[in-house]
């Protein structure tokens, strides 16, 4: 115990005085062995929590960047700009909620990330697909969008459906939600191939929410230093939702599908 050898027990010295010592350092050497291994497993919880949210950090960076220098070309007419300036707002309140819940995680020592879930109209999604789908356009990607819950959802509002309107929500932490999707088109921003379409579909099915975002990979990809920190982050935050996030590779096209379970405005507000 005193060079550091904890695994090693202390044997039984039998039934006197030097017996219960013998069994006391026992349990000195088992206690001390398991708060040495709370500690660091505490230590590197942190770490990866610090490390997966300084990554979500970079995106909306990345997208406020990619906006501000847009404006600064002044090469947008005036509604666009407008629609710009919106988005640097949304996004430098991304980076501060971002920043506030690491802060706050920094402070109590959280060992794991929750999620503060509530009821979330499935537009949420929606809007959110549609700006990172926008945003990967001005960085250069052709992007094919199959919102079929909006064309769903219009076609039943107007015959008035029950199904599928627009009280249709998930349980949902909007924070979480903005952080999943960021790091899937950080995704494509760094490995995708600029040279085939994006292909991105929101859908109902089986009383869940299906999210299919597909992406051809750069030949050169490989080359590209991973970590794979944003993918591992992405499903642990979709774990959370009580989703799946599962991908799969199909002759160098990338898949990512994700869903969520769906609820209705009366279920919503029973709970």
């Amino acid at each position: 115990m005193s060079v550091g050898d904890l695994s090693t027990p202390v044997p039984p010295c039998g039934g006197d005085e030097l017996g219960i010592v013998a069994g006391e350092l026992d349990t000195l050497r088992q206690t001390l062995q398991e708060n040495i291994r709370r500690e660091n497993e505490s230590r590197q919880a942190n770490h990866d929590l610090i490390t997966a949210m300084s990554h979500d950090l970079r995106t909306p960076l990345t997208v406020l960047n990619g906006y501000l220098e847009i404006l600064r070309l002044k090469r947008a007419e005036p509604e666009i700009q407008e629609k710009y300036i919106r988005r640097c707002l949304e996004k430098a309140g991304d980076i501060k909620a971002l920043t506030d819940r690491m802060f706050d995680y920094a402070l109590v020592y959280e060992e794991e990330e929750t999620a503060e879930l509530k009821p979330l109209s499935v537009s949420v999604i929606s809007d959110c697909l549609r700006e990172n789908c926008d945003f990967i356009r001005i960085a250069g990607f052709t992007v094919s969008e199959d919102n079929r819950w909006e064309e769903k959802n219009s076609i039943q509002q107007k015959f008035q459906s029950p199904d599928y309107t627009a009280e249709t929500m998930v349980y949902g932490d909007e924070i979480l939600i903005k952080r999943i999707f960021s790091n899937l088109f950080s995704n494509i921003l760094k490995y995708g191939d600029k040279r085939d379409t994006v292909s991105v579909k929101l859908y109902p099915e089986r009383g869940s929410l299906r999210i299919s975002i597909q992406n051809r990979i750069r030949e050169n990809a490989a080359e590209t230093e991973s970590t794979r920190i944003g993918l591992r982050s992405a499903r642990r935050m979709v774990e959370l939702h009580h989703g799946e996030l599962y991908t799969f590779v199909d002759t160098n096209i990338y898949h990512v599908c994700i869903t969520f379970n769906m609820i209705h405005k009366s279920s919503a507000c029973s709970v």
